[in-house]
């Protein structure tokens, strides 16, 4: 029951989602254009699977930009979670999974 609630989150537009990258700010945030109006942090696809099979392999991954209220820079901040894939470390590890999630990863951040 829950792999298919979680399938139906990740899949109706986002709307549903309860889990994700998170920026925390004391300052709070503006937009990403314009630094003089309040904003929020973005969130930006970066892949999403065809079929997500229930696993990390197949999750879905975004980027989170966002903007800071702190004169006078405002500086953007972005947090990633990059694929990580089932066996390319740990005690389970598979031989060759670990080169295989790197060139995942490299293509994510292209």
């Amino acid at each position: 029951m829950q792999k298919t609630m979680f399938v139906h989150a990740l899949f109706n537009d986002w709307q549903d989602w309860r889990q994700g990258n998170a920026v925390f700010c004391r300052w709070g945030f503006v937009r990403l254009n314009d630094a003089s109006k309040a904003g929020c942090p973005q969130s930006i696809p970066l892949y999403r699977p065809s079929i997500f099979e229930g696993n990390r392999d197949t999750d879905p991954r975004h980027a989170l930009l966002a903007r800071v209220n702190r004169a006078p820079l405002f500086p953007f901040v972005m947090g990633v979670h990059l694929t990580t894939l089932v066996g390319e470390r740990g005690v389970k590890e598979i031989p060759g999974k670990a080169e295989q999630a790197q060139i995942v990863k490299l293509t994510q951040i292209r």
